[in-house]
């Protein structure tokens, strides 16, 4: 058994290890031990999931077993890691290459369709302009191969600078007009305190997480 879980019994005793696999075997029923454990003191929330991490890493430890049976074969594993970031980082620059490529020449073939398509639209516009007159009773002119009419459009034009306009629309209680966009800042979430974050129907989730790093450049500088 690892020392960190023996400790964590320790600290949280018998009753708080029965409560922990209880937990782990019920909480998708109920929501009461989430209230009960955020009354208890952040050192036994802490450990509590910590203690809850640990048993569900053992259980799935069990269920799972890893391919790897020392750490000799974990290095091994890092390396060929390594190896294939590399070859995945040359396939993925291979590939933008390519992209870029082919959407720079799509980019170019395009350009021209669209300046055709804006030099016909500025002489439909001007002929539609010379002969206004026979809009005055319909507005619309229904061709063979499309419509060319006048309708009323509104547009917003601002005649100061965004954040000028933003602080008069204010000053005239005119906020409703404002699109704000409120997110959470979850990095500041941390530092509050749980008790207060969970009236606001946050939690905070303590994870004894591993890190996976494999040393590209140490490999690469091997292989050359």
């Amino acid at each position: 058994m690892p020392t960190e879980l023996i400790e964590v019994f320790k600290i949280l005793g018998v009753g708080g290890v029965a409560f922990a696999c209880f937990y782990l075997f019920h909480k998708s029923s109920t929501t009461q031990f989430n209230q009960i454990i955020d009354n208890q003191a952040e050192q036994t929330k802490q450990m509590f999931s910590i203690l809850t991490q640990m048993i569900e890493g053992l259980i799935m430890a069990k269920k799972v077993e890893s391919i790897f049976k020392s750490w000799e074969e974990i290095n091994l594993g890092l390396k060929e890691m390594s190896n294939l970031q590399v070859q995945k980082e040359k396939i993925e620059g291979a590939a933008t290459v390519k992209i870029n490529e082919i959407k720079t020449k799509s980019e170019e073939k395009a350009a021209v369709l669209a300046n055709r398509i804006k030099e016909i639209e500025k002489n439909i516009e001007r002929f539609a302009e010379q002969n206004k007159s026979e809009f005055i009773k319909s507005r619309s002119k229904k061709l063979t191969f499309g419509t060319i009419s006048y309708r009323i459009t509104k547009s917003v034009k601002l005649n100061n600078s965004p954040e000028e306009c933003i602080k008069s629309l204010k000053a005239l209680n005119l906020d409703f007009v404002l699109n704000i966009k409120e997110t959470i800042d979850k990095d500041k979430c941390l530092d509050l305190d749980v008790k207060i974050l969970s009236k606001a129907g946050i939690s905070i989730n303590t994870k004894d997480k591993l890190r996976i790093e494999p040393n590209v450049i140490k490999f690469v500088a091997n292989q050359e």
